[in-house]
């Protein structure tokens, strides 16, 4: 998808990457924010990012949350199941781990015509040299018993599916999308999307 990609310096700064890659989205959103933080931990993006910025914000985790009035202490895909999201524009999955695919399953569940995704990556520290990470791997639909042979060497193709894959399972075009990563393993994402015709 050639134009969208905006790529920061690798740096260690990865919190300084979150936060200005919510904050473009959040302006780019053309719209108050209404955001479902899952895994929204101690409250570091919330403070930086959505605090005194956006019009509704539902906070969950299943270890700890931030701030009891505004969060849930849940299984974020429990609640995501369990929950009317509907109302929701802003997704944002800080996930350890891969955050795509309960992004792209938040992001069939609202009602938004545009809407905004911030999804933390790690899905490369779980690839192998044999196997993708297993968020990978139910998204592409890949057994997760099958061995992928120099999964490692195709981790940036399996990027580029996850977003297509984001596109065709929420009915969306990524209008859009930003990107940083860390000194290690770690890629951030921003996307910004538009429901297509018919959805």
């Amino acid at each position: 998808m050639p134009g969208l990609i905006t790529t920061a310096q690798r740096h260690n700064t990865y919190r300084a990457n979150k936060i200005a890659i919510r904050k473009a989205l959040l302006e780019s959103l053309g719209a108050p924010a209404r955001v479902l933080d899952l895994y929204c931990g101690e409250g570091i993006l919330y403070d930086a990012c959505y605090r005194d910025s956006v019009e509704e914000y539902q906070g969950v985790d299943k270890k700890w949350v931030h701030t009891e009035s505004i969060c849930s202490l849940a299984d974020n895909w429990t609640y995501l199941k369990q929950h009317d999201v509907k109302r929701f524009n802003f997704i944002d999955a800080d996930a350890f781990g891969n955050g795509w695919l309960i992004a792209i399953e938040a992001a069939r569940r609202i009602d938004a015509k545009r809407f905004a995704l911030a999804i933390t990556d790690g899905s490369d520290v779980r690839t192998s040299i044999a196997r993708f990470d297993r968020g990978t791997m139910a998204t592409m639909g890949i057994p997760r018993t099958m061995p992928f042979p120099a999964a490692k060497r195709w981790a940036e193709y399996a990027r580029v599916y996850l977003i297509r894959a984001l596109q065709d399972m929420a009915n969306c075009q990524v209008t859009r999308l930003l990107h940083a990563h860390n000194a290690g393993s770690t890629h951030y994402f921003g996307c910004l999307c538009e429901r297509r015709h018919g959805s």
